[in-house]
């Protein structure tokens, strides 16, 4: 009969999951995941180019302000602090295949 409730040595394998640096990431990138449409997809996409913000507003018909608001969205939803944590991130996961 399986148990019921998990142990001490079942929660200490859960913690020591969740506090790999690679699991961290993943989950970080997920969150981002959940709430992208294609709009951020593209803007995310075009930042990843190596695109400004001046560039990124006119490929995407948006303000310039608008982007900049997306973008520190990104980032705050992956819990980083600049945007160039937020490329590294992205460039080093690649969850949209660029």
């Amino acid at each position: 009969m399986p148990k019921a409730t998990a142990d001490k040595s079942d929660i200490a394998q859960i913690d020591s999951f969740y506090k790999d640096t690679e699991i961290q990431k993943l989950l970080k990138v997920e969150k981002l995941l959940d709430i992208c449409d294609n709009l951020d997809m593209q803007i995310i996409k075009l930042l990843m180019e190596g695109n400004n913000y001046d560039t990124i507003a006119d490929k995407c018909f948006f303000a310039k302000e608008s982007i900049k608001y997306r973008i520190k969205k990104y980032i705050k939803i992956c819990k980083l602090n600049t945007k160039s944590e937020f490329i590294e991130l992205i460039n080093e996961i690649n969850p949209f295949n660029f």
